[in-house]
């Protein structure tokens, strides 16, 4: 999987794009290209020192929702690195059917639930990039210069399902 964004040092935030709903989805996802410069980059430095990611690892709790992805947030600044990995993200509420509001999700304390609701606003901000700088950020799509590929043998003896044909290409690729 991709991140779902990248901020590099030249202030180049790559995102993805909007994702079509089909099965199988497309080996890459779209990804948008926006040139943040200094101002942006700060910003984002900013906005993740609010969220607490400059700090080690904090305590997000542990919602109790099975087969949950685990996000990573990882920030380089000031010559360090910090890492925040927080299970089940956006798993933090949950309502009982035909409940008027959503509580707190088993294993989850409001503060914990607080400090998801900070990296869910970081994360949401990485996706919009006009709100991190004042004036217009033209966004492209990210043209990358290579792509590195990973090719596994297809197994003869499973038929593909749902209507899907194998796709099978001489390699090397053009």
């Amino acid at each position: 999987a991709l991140p779902a964004s990248t901020l590099t040092t030249d202030g180049s935030l790559v995102f993805q794009g909007t994702q079509i709903q089909i099965f199988p989805p497309p080996a890459l996802p779209p990804l948008l290209e926006a040139r943040l410069g200094d101002e942006g980059v700060q910003a984002v430095l900013d906005l993740a020192e609010t969220a607490g990611l400059l700090q080690p690892q904090r305590d997000y709790g542990q919602p109790s929702v099975a087969d949950a992805t685990t996000t990573v947030v990882e920030v380089h600044a000031d010559g360090e690195r910090f890492v925040q990995e927080i299970y089940a993200l956006g798993a933090e509420v949950v309502g009982p059917p035909g409940a008027d509001a959503p509580g707190p999700a088993p294993g989850v304390t409001e503060e914990q639930r607080g400090r998801r609701d900070e990296v869910q606003a970081f994360a949401s901000a990485l996706s919009t990039p006009e709100a991190l700088v004042d004036g217009t950020v033209e966004v492209t799509p990210y043209r990358p210069d290579a792509f590195a590929i990973r090719a596994v043998a297809v197994d003869p003896g499973v038929a593909p399902t749902g209507g899907i044909e194998a796709d099978v290409r001489d390699w090397p690729l053009p």
